[in-house]
């Protein structure tokens, strides 16, 4: 626990001692506290903005209730020692092992159903920001020291994107998105998912592209557990016509923009990012 932090607990009226850190305070996002029956947040720097990820704390963990997804119930918000805060409820549970077995990703499959309520929208704005993102991530790659392999890569893949129909794009599932829905941010009671946690992120857009991330990140390839996923997300929501073509334009899309950021900061991660690029031109290139 840092001094600030002490500080800042102290003066929400919590005795430091009493208090556990649960949180990645490497990460610099925020520190995260619990005491008792009550998690406390203190927001750092970051994007979007501490304020922002204060409101959507507040107000997708009040959405998510409304669509009948168990979160916990933020208390309180506000600013303290000039940091933005919030405090929620704690909830009974334990994340799920990985990798998910496939009941634990039917069930979570459901609850993100509840959580995006998707409906079809045009989605020739939505496209034409994405590419444009892709684009930046692709100048941030040359104005780095990433490497010439790495700058190579991402130029292949944007022109790929890039060329992609922009028909494929015409109507897109618009909804809630989590924003980091992951193991890590579910709680599992007697073995069965029971609540979704951590809302800072949350904002409405096109809820494939978090479909795209946790396919990639949490299903990893696994036949049976994308079946079991999707039966679950189905029973409250719909996949969108086209979603199996968009699916890897996706995966793609996040693969650059992570090697757009990632170089020093989590060089892993980069690399991985590079690995899916370099495999994909070398398929386009046989």
């Amino acid at each position: 626990m840092t001094a600030e932090h002490l500080r800042m607990l102290r003066a929400l009226g919590f005795q430091p001692e009493r208090c556990t850190s649960i949180g990645h305070e490497s990460l610099g996002r925020h520190g995260v506290y619990q005491c008792a029956d009550q998690i406390i947040k203190l927001y750092g720097d970051g994007n979007p903005p501490a304020a922002a990820r204060v409101f959507a704390e507040q107000y997708y963990t009040q959405k998510a209730r409304e669509n009948g997804v168990c979160a916990p119930r933020v208390l309180r918000t506000g600013t303290v020692l000039g940091v933005s805060y919030s405090i929620s409820q704690r909830l009974e549970g334990a994340i799920p092992s990985t990798p998910l077995s496939d009941g634990v990703a039917r069930e979570m499959g459901a609850m993100l159903g509840k959580l995006h309520r998707p409906s079809l929208s045009e989605g020739a704005t939505w496209r034409n920001a994405w590419v444009e993102e892709l684009r930046q991530a692709a100048q941030k790659i040359h104005a780095s020291d990433a490497g010439s392999e790495a700058s190579s890569l991402c130029d292949g893949t944007l022109a790929y994107l890039e060329g992609a129909s922009p028909l494929l794009f015409s109507l897109l599932p618009m909804g809630t998105v989590h924003g980091d829905f992951s193991a890590r941010n579910v709680l599992c009671t007697d073995g069965h998912v029971s609540a979704l946690l951590d809302f800072e992120l949350a904002y409405e857009g096109n809820v494939e592209l978090e479909l795209a991330r946790f396919y990639q990140k949490e299903l990893h390839g696994s036949t049976s557990r994308i079946a079991a996923f999707q039966a679950g997300y189905t029973e409250q929501a719909f996949l969108a016509p086209g979603f199996g073509r968009r699916l890897p334009l996706y995966i793609l899309g996040e693969a650059l923009i992570g090697c757009s950021w990632s170089k020093h900061a989590v060089d892993e991660f980069f690399d991985d990012c590079c690995a899916i690029l370099r495999r994909f031109l070398t398929r386009c290139a046989r």
